[in-house]
């Protein structure tokens, strides 16, 4: 990046701000930044709470953290959000140029009001989050439902219809099963030489005890 003037990249190491330190970066990186561009973090709520424009790229290689949760749309302008999505570099750019030279950018404050503080901007979260889960434990549990017989056919007919849709996206099915695998190779390898050499020390201990159990020897 030294060929861009002013531009840098902190912390170059990455942080997790859960120290004091970290956080007050964290904080003023968001504050002080005249946006946000991200893939899908809770960085785009917070950023938000201090109406911050907030950017992404919308792509299908990031299905699984973007358009494949259930909370993302909750950030998409229609759906009351603010996030300001693209699906391509020439779309964002122009995002990002409006925003920065001509300084036009939705406004994050009615997305705090409706979806980080539904019950007020001055009433505390968790104390609200305490009295419900409070409540929950004085619940009574329902219990098991047994489904109709008349509704049988309905469930059979909502089976097919997941395998069907699961079968139509051969490629995502591919590309997950390829990175579990993937991942659990990756463990096995990292496992196989521990657990070779702990498998062998018992192999050891149960040979000398062997021996000397034939000597007429005592294990204790």
């Amino acid at each position: 990046l030294s060929d861009y003037p002013n531009v840098v990249v902190y912390p170059r190491g990455g942080a997790n701000p859960v120290d004091n330190d970290d956080r007050a970066d964290y904080y003023d990186t968001l504050h002080y930044g005249a946006g946000i561009v991200g893939i899908n973090t809770s960085a785009m709520i917070e950023a938000g709470i201090q109406d911050r424009p907030v950017f992404t790229i919308v792509d299908s290689s990031f299905d699984d953290t973007q358009t494949g949760t259930l909370h993302f749309r909750y950030l998409l302008p229609e759906n009351g959000g603010h996030l300001q999505h693209a699906t391509s570099l020439d779309e964002h750019t122009r995002q990002l140029s409006a925003t920065l030279d001509d300084g036009l950018a939705p406004s994050a404050q009615m997305f705090t009001k409706t979806f980080v503080r539904p019950h007020g901007l001055d009433v505390a979260a968790t104390p609200r989050l305490v009295a419900a889960l409070e409540a929950l434990a004085d619940t009574t549990p329902r219990g098991s439902v047994t489904l109709p017989p008349h509704l049988w056919p309905l469930r059979a007919g909502l089976w097919t219809l997941a395998v069907l849709l699961l079968a139509g996206d051969r490629k995502r099915l591919r590309q997950r099963w390829h990175h579990y695998s993937m991942a659990a190779w990756h463990y096995y390898k990292t496992r196989r030489k521990p657990v070779r050499k702990w498998r062998q020390r018992l192999e050891k201990v149960a040979r000398k005890t062997r021996k000397r159990s034939g000597a007429g020897g005592a294990v204790l």
